[in-house]
């Protein structure tokens, strides 16, 4: 029986790339759980910019389970272009929470949330040569495993645009902890 979901996520209107991975992963089906990482290059890799909405599209929905993803500094292009050669099915195997030193997570997408969008005015700042690395859970239950080529949608306030100035850069932190903890007082 088909799911039909109640809210299919609202998606970027009108973003400034649409931008695939540099490979396709051809899983194999076994084991059932793979976690790839993959490079998606941003559009302002020459003049940096701030980044002001995201959002991940996935190619083969029956596979893709979730994906959380990385600003990565051009510092360590070298080191990521080099795990990515490394491996010729499309990206490479990769689990936990640091594709790289410089590595900050920034973005996490699971079937049926809408787009990250961050307020009129703010976002987060791209440097020059930065780079994102997502990396995407595959799970195969049995199914088949298609090829897959998943995209990434973004919204880019480069620095040439004189609006960019007027705009706030946000400092996001990921905290990775129970909730239950509480706040110091400071």
């Amino acid at each position: 029986h088909p799911i039909v979901p109640s809210n299919p996520g609202v998606r970027l209107d009108e973003p400034t790339a649409v931008i695939s991975s540099t490979g396709a992963y051809d899983g194999t089906g076994a084991p059932e759980d793979i976690y790839r990482c993959f490079i998606y290059e941003l559009p302002t890799t020459d003049a940096g910019g701030i980044l002001t909405g995201m959002d991940f599209l996935p190619d083969q929905e029956q596979i893709v389970h979730h994906a959380v993803g990385f600003i990565v500094s051009g510092a360590d292009r070298t080191a990521v272009e080099a795990q990515d050669a490394g491996d010729e099915n499309g990206g490479w195997t990769c689990f936990g929470f640091s594709p790289a030193p410089s590595a900050k997570l920034v973005f996490g997408w699971a079937p049926g949330q809408s787009a990250t969008r961050y307020d009129e005015g703010t976002g987060l700042r791209l440097e020059q040569g930065d780079f994102f690395v997502m990396q995407t859970h595959y799970h195969y239950d049995g199914t088949e495993a298609p090829v897959d080529q998943s995209q990434f949608a973004v919204s880019v306030v480069s620095d040439d645009d004189p609006a960019a100035d007027a705009m706030t850069a946000l400092d996001v932190q990921v905290m990775l902890a129970p909730a239950e903890i509480p706040c110091r007082a400071d």
